[in-house]
């Protein structure tokens, strides 16, 4: 009977083990595929290495029959992951095909003589005395720049405001009212610090002023100001460099009067609860 129970703790944890492992390398191989690289845990180096003993331990307490029926245990274990791993992967290329097949524009720089432009690898810099007009709809946000080819830039395009506030005058179907009184406009937004608050909702980090709806699920605006600013400052691992509260935005400035309601320390610890250990679980 003492045998039996063995032979049970031995192939159950070999087979929980054994998808441990294959799971960490998976996931560390998937990362490779994408890009997107990830370190393996002490935690898998002591998963194979008890594997290692438990499979030692059954090869030498185990009978033939025993014997044959763990290698069938271990060979449709393997079967099954190398489908499961195979499909993942699959499915990675695809979705990372898709993405680079939908690039997305990027307004990497602009002032009174130029704008940059990005798209995916290619960078292509317009000369503002090269464009011939400019048309702009406010809502939904779309840009339409008529030079030797036709630039359309919508919500999707990241610093589509740095370009907006950098167009100069002269262009005569481009509405200049509405732009400039459109950042004049603009106020400091008491939870991200950035002077991007228009109509109660902060064109930044997507945070709104206190209202009735919160109420419903907060005591406070306090209260909500600090679950986001924990959020929105947190860092995403343990390596990445904590910003001082400062968020690295291209389209708006920053108040020189505000002050975060959080400090590093609670920022840091938040990271670590809600990113850093979900990681590496």
């Amino acid at each position: 009977m003492k045998m039996k129970i063995l032979e049970i703790i031995i192939i159950v944890g070999i087979f929980v083990l054994f998808y441990r492992v294959l799971f960490d390398l998976f996931a560390y191989i998937k990362g490779l595929v994408i890009s997107k690289p990830q370190k393996l845990e002490k935690k898998t180096f002591y998963c194979l290495g008890i594997l290692l003993i438990f499979i030692a331990v059954g090869l030498f307490y185990f009978d033939k029959k025993m014997i044959l029926l763990l290698r069938a245990v271990i060979f449709i274990a393997v079967s099954v992951l190398i489908l499961f791993i195979l499909i993942e992967l699959i499915l990675s290329l695809f979705s990372v095909s898709y993405l680079k097949s939908k690039k997305q524009t990027i307004i990497d720089s602009a002032d009174n003589k130029s704008f940059t432009i990005s798209n995916g690898m290619k960078k292509t810099q317009y000369y503002w005395n090269e464009i011939q007009d400019i048309k702009f709809d406010k809502e939904p946000f779309r840009l339409t720049i008529f030079a030797k080819r036709k630039l359309t830039f919508d919500e999707k395009t990241q610093n589509r405001y740095l370009l907006l506030k950098h167009i100069p005058l002269g262009f005569s179907s481009f509405d200049y009212t509405y732009r400039d009184s459109f950042f004049v406009n603009l106020k400091p937004c008491i939870v991200c610090g950035t002077i991007a608050l228009q109509d109660d909702e902060c064109l930044l980090c997507g945070c709104v002023s206190w209202s009735a709806d919160l109420e419903k699920n907060y005591s406070s605006y306090e209260e909500y100001i600090i679950e986001n600013q924990l959020d929105i400052f947190a860092t995403i691992d343990e390596n990445e460099k904590f910003n001082n509260f400062k968020i690295n935005d291209k389209n708006f400035d920053s108040d020189p009067n505000w002050k975060p309601k959080v400090t590093k320390e609670e920022v840091l610890a938040f990271s670590k609860k809600e990113y850093w250990d979900w990681e590496e679980e």
